[in-house]
């Protein structure tokens, strides 16, 4: 991407690169998009066309609906009916417009199918057609038919309002005689038909190709911009821009007028925008005096456009793109000019392009272009120009710009342009800079497409490419999280919000002012200055800091230095603050350094204002660390430090002992005084340059400084070697004083050293005996040279040629290099031993010779001319000059020879004998065979050549070339040569393949072993694309020439997004995966998936990119879905250590999570031991497998494992059911005690057989009964579990559709705030009118109040000492204050926690582990409200879903049976207590439900049950039909009745209570659908009630334990309504019944009711699922971990361990009692917080049981259950201990997460206190809380009056005003 900066208006360009923030949402369509509109007026939700489909979207792109509207059979050419000369083939619909018409909530489409005709949807419901014509004809084709022809319209209203018009822009490929741009009707009796003949139409001869980009409407205008290529004339061939005009008011086209337009050199546009121009942009157009930009306003608006050239329109050629911003006011100017010219008849300026007249023929009298604005029909139209409006672009960009949008923020004006690459950039125009900047949206593999727009408040862009639609953030300030990565980011939509201490927009940040919010683009941050800028840690210092720019603060907060977190009061006196450096305990400190920089930041409250580095230094530390010269180091440093002389001590004092040497920094100090290093006591050298000997002793002499400042001169010389510091006493008289300069010798001593080193230098140490810590400074690091002649001289030669200067000679008694002195003189040798070769390298050569032979050995001469000769198998070799080294190397070039020979290497040195090594041998290499033969042409093929003998010479001088092509050589052996192919890029044909030894052997392969270079391999399909982590998936890669490949790898690539500190950048790092494939033939290879680390901790799944490397051929084909490993329980649950008891011919289940996500069950393997065990069955769950029954099989247990790509899963031991064969006596025993068993059975059946016979038969009947209810009860519950199943599949694809009725946050917080109660938040503050101001202005200063933690605190404590400050008062007043305090979250949460510390003080010292465990005070209730308001956003975007998945499976499951109005009881339930216990009869029944006056044409089919009341059949017809809507918009059972419609028979109106009501006695039976005959597949209507009907839902909604609702006996006599059952006929009544002995046949009749219970197990079953998926949601760190949980646990752990609690029990129970107790399960009871729903008594019922489950598992106790346990508890009971595992893994993975800083979770609690306090009633909150502060007053004052700290800032009197102003009254203070 190049942006090109270019002069205009004083603008420049940059380049500036932003973060990859990935798109906000994205919505991706089934098939390529078309166009988009955005309704910026009402909704903002998004209406999108595609092919094929039209998708109704939310703001947030969650799809509302769906509608398909295509293939169909079609012909371009003509409409139905079809005539035979039509071509009708299936054709796909593309949208050609997509027009929104706010006024009349329509959505205007038009489609290629049917010749572009179009009709009117419902904006709220597009599927609901509003307008359509029936009859189609060619007067009716409003868009272009063929999809690559765009059209455009905009909505334009003529001068009567309620005739809005639609005009349209059409092209064709080629126009003949065709309107381009025409007004349609909306309206009347001729929709989308031409209104009055309102068209531009094309005469015949004329041939234009027309290219529509725009239309759009200003003030009186309408305007159409386009491209036109002529086919013929004076443009033949070139396409230009043209902006065309009407006149609105007008009724015809004698106001068209066209100019042409381009930018720079560019005249071909692509897309355009209109937007505001802005202030700035305006301030610098009319500064340029430029005639196309002049008195243009703020509000003045422009048409941004891109533009191409005519080259890359048509050829590519060129592919640079060009923006300028037309003004309209300019081109309402030119358009005008072009009008006046034309009347004028100027024919070089304006001319008639689509007539035959031209403008000086039709004009017969002076006409005015101001008289005549708009044209006229006896003047000449329509007119074109022929002067281009041409303007500088703003800025141009390196590619093609294919949608442009724009918006004003503030006095900005941003574009936004979008390229054919995909690329997304931002341009913002200021002062004289214009900047791009790149936002990235993710992989974007299209180009982006036209119909870009900005959403309502500009923040996010709607963007649209190939299939996705993008929600893209134009900025993205809170990304940086401090002032300098937002100042840096040079972002001018952001900028630094001083007070609030984020990132913000600049309508973001509060009280906004230059001052208090740091604009990115053109400020800084504050920067302190401070004086002094360091100090010593040892003692304390006063700092003054100059903050220049420091606006003043709203709120009285106090200003702190903080260092590194270590804070200081600071005073502030006009810009400038005061404070003090912290103790030196508090200073953080490095051992190592003598210095720390620490960061300085002054602090308002807990907002950082400004930093800057302060320095803390120590001079004690730097005589540590400085040994050597501890004085020139502490007085040459930059700090203030001292030396004292006699103290040897560095101190930033002058409180010495003795003479001191000053700092040389110190200005202060006078001449007379010792400053700097020069003045400290400093060996300054050696007497001479020393060259000692190892073993040798001697006398050292040092020159040293300044010892007179050492009183008693005594010191002691420390020779520091490998051996130790070796210590020599200096005598007196050893030392001598010469003018400053002081001598002193060591005495003698012997230097010598263990390194293996020439020469090594000694350390010398000088030290004061009075001081033994006391040294001279060795300011220089002398040291003593001392070398060994033996070390590095190792022969003879080497030892001659050393020197001289060293002494060394060769002593032949020790026969090694010495000191001249250690050897006698009789043993020293002039002459060298004779030469000795001790390696040769290579030991080979070919015959040809040339190559270079390496000789290694000792005394090869000591220079060149001692070499007299060298020769190899008696042949002379060449001496390379330039290689030879002294004694221990000579290389030689090798001679030819005429065959293979062997011999020695012998070498003649001057004076010597001759040196002889070998055997050297002459060979001749065969290579013979090459393998493979053929490879890509790209290289890379690993090529093996086999032969003989090949090893010969250096690998480096072996070549192979392939066809003259080289190939790199890996590996040479005696039978092999291994090379890679390079890259052939000549004509590919059997090449001729050579081994090349250098520098003159060629060696040819035989004839028939050529190579052969082949196309690179291509792939083209991939399957599977899905893996697990761990990789080993076996892909199946389908593609060509893949039989070329010798070592193809797959490669996964995984990108990670990481932000880089202190920057608003990101860094995408990628990681790479690797694993080896096989292949099969050419067009076949199978690989196994990468094993991937590169996982986020709880990631559940990534896309991985895919790469083929294919020797040198890399190809990228698409992607991998990788998902996390599965898991696997042992076999044996219970006791995973013994085996698992499996019996012979049955199936083996093993239990998991995610097993078939990313595998099938051909690919698993299973085994036991070596048996194989074929999986028969794989899902989610479970894996069924049935072991080979015909293997013998093992005695012993083996393991059970299943393998699944790379990973084993070993599930433990299993042993077969049938028992090993015992030993023969074992069988002995055990058949002599079957003998006396059955003997002994024999007996006592005998004994008892007569008493017996009749228990048998009484068994055997009974156990004849229980089977046949066991089949019935297996059976009923098979059916229920697999009719659920389907039928859930349905109710998910409805709620797909119509979406979860999430409420909006007033609503959830009025429902959770304040449950049962009659909430503040929906009423207005009740007060006189007169006093309304009175009273607002002081319930705002109680708000003021409540933010003084003090007063806050103060407030709580009293009234909660109160004894008639009741628990509900305490949860009132709890709500009361958040709503009060919504607005100031941050505030809210650090009083919660203030309190929070308070209630744990008070249960530490009692039992800690009741705390939070009840809601008794305010803060627990101000705890639930927090977790409510933190967790919205959680619930809404992740767990609402499944919450709402599970009450709609409860609620579906228990409208699947009969339901008992009366009595609250079902077949269907979770909770025995509402379990029906009779077995009602009952049908199915499908009813057509049509509504009543709705125009509705198919009836919608509703299930129902015959024996459902009336009023239930009308409760479940509602849910049907009105199923889109939430419960609260739809009608009530008691606004409608419902009509049965039965053909000829009338209507019948159907009431649960009539004339025809079942009576008998006392008893009054409520009429159902079987009552009134009501068939199946019956038509039914929704009516609107007429008169007075009695309302029954009186009767069915009593609540839990009321007794069933009795008739009032003024009415019906006392009667008692029952419905399935009479209630004592109940279960419980015929319990009591049962004993009677009169009504022992009944029970025979009836079925044991206990058997009933089954039903429990088989709804649990049922919706298992959900309930795991429930738990799954919320008990998983898998999804995003909302920051208020992971803060508020860290919280509880920090207040555990400062109370010494360490009883993980006791922390595991608060965190129960915070989270899952204290929010979950209040939600998950009370689903009508979240939801706009219904709950009827039994779907609560179920819930509770639900949600005692969740309770139960959140616990640390094991339950013990019995026989005598309730039935909701044993239901679940097998479940809970995997519930608690997910509960203890869920609390110890939030503990292992990074932890959430307070800076943190301030910025998100200040995102929703803006996002949501607007919609709080916090004044009516604060008037309900005065309430409680009048009835407590006195406590409330007193309370104050008594606390010092309230005192001194006068809160009593601060509340005492308030009470003075909402009461209305002066008040005595």
């Amino acid at each position: 991407m190049v942006l090109i900066a270019l002069l205009v208006l004083g603008l420049l360009v940059f380049e500036v690169s932003i973060a990859d923030l990935p798109a906000v949402k994205i919505f991706t369509s089934k098939t390529l998009l078309n166009h988009m509109v955005v309704d910026s007026i009402n909704t903002g939700e998004v209406y999108v066309g595609a092919v094929n489909y039209l998708y109704h979207l939310s703001p947030t792109l969650k799809c509302y609906e769906e509608r398909n509207t295509g293939p169909r059979k079609d012909s371009i050419k003509c409409l139905p009916e079809y005539g035979s000369h039509c071509e009708v083939h299936l054709r796909n619909s593309s949208n050609q417009l997509l027009i929104l018409w706010p006024k009349q909530e329509r959505l205007i489409v038009c489609s290629s199918l049917l010749m572009g005709t179009c009709m009117q949807l419902n904006a709220s419901n597009i599927s609901d057609v509003v307008f359509q014509h029936k009859e189609l004809s060619y007067n009716l084709m409003v868009a272009s038919s063929d999809p690559k022809v765009p059209s455009v319209a905009v909505i334009v209203n003529l001068p009567n309002p309620l005739e809005p018009t639609l005009l349209v822009g059409t092209g064709k490929p080629l126009a003949e005689d065709f309107k381009p741009i025409s007004t349609r009707s909306l309206t009347g009796d001729k929709i989308f038909i031409t209104k009055d003949n309102l068209e531009l139409r094309i005469q015949k001869e004329t041939n234009y190709q027309f290219h529509f980009i725009l239309a759009f409407q200003e003030n009186k205008h309408a305007y159409v911009l386009f491209t036109r290529l002529a086919k013929d004339g004076e443009d033949k061939n070139k396409r230009k821009t043209y902006l065309s005009s009407l006149c609105v008011p007008h009724h015809n086209y004698e106001s068209y007028i066209e100019v042409p337009l381009s930018c720079g050199e560019k005249d071909v546009a692509k897309d355009a925008f209109v937007g505001a121009i802005g202030t700035q942009l305006a301030m610098n157009m009319n500064a340029s005096k430029n005639e196309n930009y002049a008195n243009v306003t703020a509000d003045s608006k422009a048409l941004f456009v891109s533009f191409i050239s005519h080259e890359s329109a048509t050829d590519k050629t060129d592919t640079k793109s060009a923006i300028c911003a037309f003004t309209l006011l300019r081109l309402d100017l030119m358009l005008k000019n072009t009008r006046t010219n034309c009347y004028d008849g100027d024919l070089e300026k304006a001319f008639v392009q689509y007539g035959s007249l031209n403008c000086k023929e039709s004009t017969s009298t002076t006409y005015s272009a101001e008289i005549y604005p708009c044209g006229g029909d006896h003047l000449v139209h329509p007119i074109t120009g022929k002067e281009v409006l041409s303007l500088t672009p703003l800025l141009t960009y390196d590619g093609v710009v294919t949608a442009i949008a724009s918006t004003t923020e503030e006095h900005l004006a941003f574009i936004y342009l979008g390229t054919q690459d995909g690329d997304l950039l931002k341009a913002f125009l200021y002062s004289t800079e214009v900047t791009t900047e790149t936002l990235s949206m993710g992989r974007i593999n299209s180009a982006i497409l036209p119909d870009m727009e900005p959403d309502r408040n500009g923040s996010h862009l709607y963007v649209m490419a190939g299939k996705k639609i993008m929600l893209v953030e134009t900025q993205h300030c809170s990304e940086h999280t401090d002032c300098m990565a937002c100042i840096e980011a040079r972002d001018a939509s952001c900028g630094w919000c001083l007070f609030e201490g984020r990132c913000t927009r600049h309508s973001d940040c509060p009280n906004t002012s230059d001052t208090r919010w740091l604009w990115s683009y053109n400020r800084h941050c504050l920067q302190p200055i401070v004086t002094p800028r360091n100090a010593s840690r040892n003692a304390k210092s006063e700092l003054e800091l100059q903050v220049d720019g420091l606006p003043d603060p709203d709120k009285k907060e106090n200003f702190r230095c903080s260092f590194n977190n270590i804070s200081t009061p600071a005073t502030r006196v006009g810009t400038l603050l005061k404070c003090n450096t912290p103790d030196t305990d508090a200073i953080p400190w490095n051992t190592n350094a003598d210095i720390v920089i620490l960061d300085l930041v002054v602090m308002y409250g807990h907002i950082r204002i400004g930093a800057t580095n302060f320095t803390f230094f120590d001079c004690s530390a730097i005589v540590k660390l400085n040994k050597q010269a501890p004085c020139t180091a502490c007085v040459g440093s930059p700090w203030p430090c001292h030396w004292c002389v006699l103290d040897h001590r560095c101190s930033a004092t002058l409180q010495c002992e003795g003479a001191v040497i000053h700092n040389e920094q110190n200005s202060s100090a006078s001449n007379g005084l010792m400053k700097g290093p020069a003045a400290c006591p400093r060996i300054s050298s050696f007497a001479e340059n020393y060259l000692i000997p190892a073993e040798t002793s001697l006398k050292v002499t040092v020159i040293a400084q300044n010892l007179n400042l050492l009183v008693e001169p005594k010191y002691q010389c420390e020779f520091d070697s490998e051996v130790g510091g070796d210590q020599t006493t200096i005598q007196p008289d050893a030392m001598a004083y010469e003018s400053g300069f002081t001598n002193i010798t060591c005495n003698a001593h012997k230097f010598n050293y263990k390194a293996k080193n020439t020469e090594f230098l000694i350390p010398l140490t000088l030290r004061w005996k009075k001081n033994p810590y006391a040294i001279v400074d060795n300011p220089l690091g002398l040291k003593l040279p001392v070398y060994k002649c033996s070390v590095g001289r190792e022969d003879c030669s080497l030892c001659q040629t050393a020197d001289a200067k060293l002494g060394c000679t060769w002593c032949a008694k020790y026969r090694r290099c010495v000191f001249k002195k250690d050897c006698p003189s009789k043993e020293e040798h002039s002459k060298c031993p004779p030469p000795r070769i001790v390696e040769i390298f290579p030991k080979n050569g070919t015959l040809d010779g040339g190559a270079r032979v390496t000789i290694k050995g000792h005394d090869l001469g000591q220079k060149r001319e001692d070499i007299e000769s060298v020769t190899v198998v008696n042949k002379d070799c060449e001496i390379d000059d330039s290689l030879y080294s002294i004694s221990s190397s000579i290389v030689c070039l090798l001679s030819a020879v005429t065959s293979a020979t062997q011999g020695n290497v012998s070498v003649k040195v001057k004076g010597q004998e001759v040196a002889s090594f070998g055997p050297f041998n002459y060979m001749e290499p065969k290579p013979e065979i090459i393998s493979p033969q053929k490879g890509p042409v790209a290289g890379g093929t690993q090529l093996t050549v086999s032969g003989t003998k090949l090893n010969v010479g250096m690998p480096a001088d072996v070549e192979v070339e392939v066809g003259g092509n080289p190939c790199s050589v890996d590996r040479v052996t005696g039978t092999h040569i291994i090379c890679k192919t390079t890259p052939f890029s000549g004509e590919s044909s059997n090449m001729t393949v050579k081994v090349i030894y250098k520098p003159r052997t060629t060696i040819p392969l035989p004839d028939s072993q050529v190579f052969l270079f082949t196309p690179d391999p291509e792939i083209s399909e991939m399957t599977p694309t899905t893996s697990f982590f761990s990789g080993g998936r076996e892909i199946t890669v389908k593609g060509s020439h893949l039989d070329s490949v010798t070592h193809p790898i797959m490669r996964a690539v995984v990108s990670t997004v990481h932000r880089r500190r202190r920057s608003h950048r990101h860094q995408t790092l990628s990681s790479e995966y690797e694993s080896t494939c096989k292949v099969d033939d050419a067009k076949r290879m199978r690989c196994q998936s990468p094993k991937i680390s590169a996982v986020s901790r709880g990631q559940d799944s990534i896309e991985a990119d895919i790469q083929f490397i294919m020797d040198n051929v890399v190809r990228n084909y698409s992607s991998i879905q990788y998902f996390a490993d599965p898991t696997m329980l042992q076999l044996n649950v219970k006791d995973s250590k013994s085996p698992y008891t499996y019996k012979l011919d049955t199936i083996l289940r093993a239990e998991g999570q995610n097993l078939e996500r990313a595998m099938s069950k051909e690919e698993v393997q299973a085994w036991l031991g070596n048996i194989p065990c074929p999986v028969t069955t794989l899902i989610d769950n479970y894996l069924y497998c049935n072991p080979e029954s015909d293997s013998e099989y093992p005695k012993k247990p083996v393991n059970f494992t299943v393998v699944m790509g790379n990973l084993k899963f070993n599930l433990g031991p299993v042993e077969y059911e049938n028992a090993p064969a015992m030993k023969l006596k074992h069988k002995i025993a055990l058949a002599i005690g079957a003998v006396v068993l059955a003997l002994s059975v024999i007996t006592i059946i005998y004994i008892y057989r007569r008493k017996s016979k009749k228990a048998i038969r009484d068994y055997k009947k009974v156990q004849v009964q229980l089977e046949s209810l066991e089949t019935n009860v297996r059976d009923t519950c098979k059916k229920q579990f697999t009719d659920l199943m389907t039928e859930m599949n349905d109710m998910s694809g409805d709620l797909m559709g119509s979406g979860t009725p999430f409420l909006d946050y007033k609503l959830y917080a009025e429902r959770v705030f304040f449950p049962g109660l009659d909430s503040p938040l929906s009423r207005e503050l009740d007060v006189p009118a007169a006093h309304k101001v009175t009273i607002e202005h002081g319930l705002n200063q109680l708000s003021n109040l409540l933010n003084s933690k003090l007063f806050l605190t103060t407030f709580i404590h009293t009234l909660e000492s109160q004894r008639t400050f009741t628990a509900r008062d305490r949860g009132y007043v709890a709500s009361l204050l958040t709503v009060a305090l919504h607005s100031k979250l941050e505030y809210y949460t650090d009083i919660l926690k203030l309190l929070l510390k308070d209630l744990m003080d008070q249960y530490v010292a009692k039992n800690p582990k009741l705390m939070l465990r009840r809601t008794e005070t305010v803060v627990e209730k101000m705890l639930t409200n927090w977790m409510s308001i933190c967790l919205y956003n959680f619930l809404k975007e992740k767990a609402g879903e499944s919450l709402f998945m599970l009450y709609k499976a409860i609620k579906h499951q228990v409208e699947k049976g009969p339901v008992d109005a009366v009595i609250k009881k079902a077949k269907y339930s979770l909770n025995d207590n509402r379990l029906l216990g009779e077995d009602v009869e009952y049908q199915s029944l499908v009813l057509h439900v049509a509504i009543q006056n709705s125009g509705q044409e198919v009836p919608t089919a509703v299930r129902v049950l015959d024996c459902d009341s009336v009023t239930q059949a009308k409760e479940k017809i509602i849910e049907q039909v009105y199923k889109n809507l939430s419960y609260s918009q739809r009608p009530t059972v008691n606004a409608i009745d419902l009509e049965w419609r039965n053909g000829r028979a009338g209507h019948l109106l159907l009431c649960d209570e009539d004339v025809t009501s079942i009576d008998d006695g006392r008893w009054k039976k409520i009429n159902t659908l079987q009552h009134y005959k009501v068939p199946n597949e019956a038509s039914v209507a929704l009516v609107s009630q007429l008169g007075n009907t009695q309302d029954y839902q009186g009767h069915f909604d009593h609540t839990v334990g009321e007794k069933s609702p009795m008739l009032e006996d003024g009415e019906d006599g006392g009667k008692q309504l029952w419905h399935l059952v009479k209630a004592s006929d109940d279960v419980d009544a015929v319990r009591k019944n049962r004993r009677s002995s009169s009504m022992r046949e009944r029970d025979r009749t009836k079925a044991i009711p206990e058997i009933y219970l089954t039903r429990l197990l088989s709804m649990k079953g049922i919706l298992q699922k959900f309930v795991d998926d429930f738990f799954r949601v919320v008990l998983s760190t898998s999804l995003t971990v909302p920051h208020a949980v992971k803060y508020f646990f860290d919280f509880l752990d920090q207040q555990a361990e400062m109370n010494g609690i360490n009883d993980s029990e006791t922390i595991h129970i608060w965190k129960t009692n915070s989270l899952p107790l204290r929010f979950w399960v209040n939600i998950l009871k009370n689903p009508h917080f979240v939801f706009d729903v219904h709950v009827s008594d039994i779907v609560d019922a179920s819930l509770s049981v639900i949600a005692q489950t969740f309770m139960d598992s959140c616990t640390t106790t094991d339950q013990r259950l019995g026989r005598d346990s309730p039935i909701n508890k044993l239901l679940y009971a097998r479940e809970i201990n995997g519930y608690k595992k997910m509960v203890e893994k869920y609390y110890s993975d939030i503990r292992q997460m990074i932890p959430v800083s307070d800076q943190e979770m301030n910025t998100q609690l200040a995102e929703e206190s803006r996002a949501h306090s607007h919609e709080l009633n916090s004044i009516v909150a604060l008037h309900e809380l005065y309430k409680y502060v009048i009835k407590y007053y006195d406590e409330i004052i007193s309370a104050l009056e008594s606390n010092e700290a309230a005192q001194k800032i006068e809160l009593a009197y601060r509340l005492q005003q308030v009470a003075a102003e909402v009461e209305n009254k002066v008040t005595e203070v």
